[in-house]
């Protein structure tokens, strides 16, 4: 985006809006411009208004703009800046910026020069003129808020944000899917894929693995002590039950049945290790509920979806649990099996 292009006002301009003319300058009453004032172009101001100079004010609004004004702009010296030498009184020495004096012109702001400041292009300025009421009548450049250069920048930006964009978006999708990959895989309870992504994904990966075989380890030393520890219980139970057969009754027989839960309890924690330990299988379960309903007149099997899951051994006998809990307590039962989302 080039540079915004230099503001350029000639007196001739400013005279007409100190007139009232509306050429798009700004007008505003109060205190006299400030800065510096410019004793060249208030003469020349003066004179086109038909006003003292004393009631004329100019003064540039950016003293640096008037420093780098380009190569070629007449520059006006006073006699005092013509190098010692005496000047007619009233006379300008002319010369080019950056050459030699040309020539001595005819005193401002009558002469030849004058007509020339008055419409020559300069740096943006403020000029303002003295009212009856004391206040001064200022004019200066407009400064609207969405210029012509400030609305190429806004358009600059937004064609930009409409290339980069997509961009960006895919980028941001490349930078992610390692991420939702390995969040997919820890909700599965799978192992996280092979090493991709970042660096600290890679490292958050192999974390994730660890942990989860240290975990699997210590879950299977817990099952080994929890089935060494019940297959121990069975011969000290079996010599406690031997022992029971001479006490009397009633008291045997209520000791008997402790003993046989006991027993029962010890069953199952061996039954929980050995189908722990099972591999997992698909399972039809419509299928196994079916078989299961066979051998239960009192339970029926509704219509349903086919559906199929990976368990362990233990499925068939928590199905037989429940429909013997439900024979016992409600005398029978429907079955239904469903798919809901992604939870079977």
């Amino acid at each position: 985006m080039p540079d915004p292009p230099a503001v350029r006002l000639t007196l001739a301009d400013a005279a007409a809006a100190l007139r009232g003319a509306d050429n798009g300058l700004s007008r505003s009453i109060g205190p006299p411009p400030a800065g510096a004032p410019n004793p060249v172009q208030q003469q020349v101001l003066a004179r086109a208004l038909g006003r003292p100079v004393g009631d004329v004010r100019v003064a540039w609004l950016d003293p640096a703009a008037r420093r780098s004004a380009p190569r070629g702009e007449v520059i006006v010296l006073t006699a005092a800046h013509g190098g010692g030498k005496a000047l007619p009184g009233g006379a300008m020495l002319l010369r080019m910026k950056g050459g030699r004096p040309m020539r001595v012109v005819d005193r401002l702001p009558d002469g030849p020069l004058g007509a020339v400041l008055l419409r020559l292009p300069q740096p943006a300025f403020a000029a303002g003129v003295r009212l009856s009421d004391g206040r001064w009548l200022t004019v200066r450049p407009a400064s609207s808020l969405l210029g012509g250069w400030r609305w190429k920048v806004l358009v600059a930006l937004a064609v930009s944000l409409v290339v980069l964009a997509p961009l960006v978006w895919i980028f941001a999708r490349r930078l992610t899917r390692p991420f939702r990959v390995l969040a997919r895989a820890i909700d599965a309870g799978l192992d996280p894929p092979e090493a991709q992504g970042p660096r600290e994904l890679q490292e958050a990966a192999g974390a994730i693995v660890q942990l989860r075989t240290r975990l699997a380890a210590e879950s299977e030393e817990r099952l080994r002590m929890l089935t060494a520890v019940a297959h121990d219980l069975r011969t000290p139970l079996t010599s406690l039950k031997l022992r029971l057969e001479s006490v009397a009754e009633p008291q045997r027989a209520r000791m008997v049945d402790d003993a046989n839960r006991m027993q029962a309890m010890i069953a199952d924690v061996l039954d929980f290790a050995r189908t722990a330990d099972a591999e997992r299988r698909a399972v039809a379960v419509r299928d196994l509920i079916a078989q299961v309903v066979a051998d239960a007149p009192a339970m029926t099997l509704d219509d349903g979806p086919e559906v199929t899951v990976c368990v362990g051994a233990g499925l068939r006998r928590a199905v037989e649990n429940l429909v013997r809990n439900a024979i016992d307590y409600a005398g029978g039962g429907r079955i239904a099996v469903a798919r809901r989302g992604s939870r079977r």
